[in-house]
């Protein structure tokens, strides 16, 4: 029975999202102009994960408005999710260049960087998006992998315990991912 309610609480969701798009269009062809209007249908069709669609919308935007910093982050998440890697990294960067705060841009971009083992890049983007919101446990997970993978341990742990002091309760699977590897690597020392 809880995967039929699961089910039918996914299929009410995609539907509203499916209804979303199909007004965002219509007030397009009113008015096609409007810039607002595409970024949300981007949004709107990388939530479908309609990704090449996302990607036309959120360049129409950033073509309009270049310094547009969420149209460049998702636009960015699309290209990520396509895995053209360089042309994301190219939207988070140019992301943090129009609003230096946006933590979401600085974590995306060191998740591409620690995967192509650019250790120094990821974690220097870690901090930042540490320094614009320490509650996102995002960064603090990403962070301590990169210590981990390089056997950096005792790192690690002070990464996870930074985590466990600053997230928020309600982020209850990284609290659990920090505990786990705090006694895993805890042994290990």
């Amino acid at each position: 029975m809880l995967k039929v309610v699961s089910f039918a609480a996914e299929t009410a969701s995609l539907s509203k999202t499916d209804k979303q798009i199909a007004e965002l269009t219509k007030a397009i062809e009113q008015k096609p102009d409007d810039s607002t209007l595409y970024y949300s249908r981007g949004v709107a069709y990388y939530n479908k994960n309609r990704f090449e669609e996302a990607i036309k919308d959120l360049t129409r935007v950033v073509e309009v408005k270049t310094s547009d910093a969420n149209a460049y982050l998702w636009r960015g998440l699309s290209y990520n999710r396509l895995g053209q890697e360089e042309l994301a990294l190219n939207d988070y960067s140019q992301a943090v260049i129009c609003n230096p705060f946006l933590e979401e841009a600085y974590y995306n971009r060191a998740a591409i960087f620690a995967k192509r083992e650019q250790y120094e890049l990821a974690l220097g983007d870690c901090e930042r998006a540490i320094q614009n919101n320490p509650n996102n446990a995002n960064s603090y997970l990403i962070q301590a992998n990169i210590y981990e993978n390089n056997h950096l341990y005792q790192e690690a742990i002070v990464t996870y315990k930074k985590l466990l002091a600053n997230v928020m309760l309600q982020d209850s699977e990284a609290i659990k991912i920090a505990k786990e590897h705090i006694r895993v690597l805890g042994s290990t020392l």
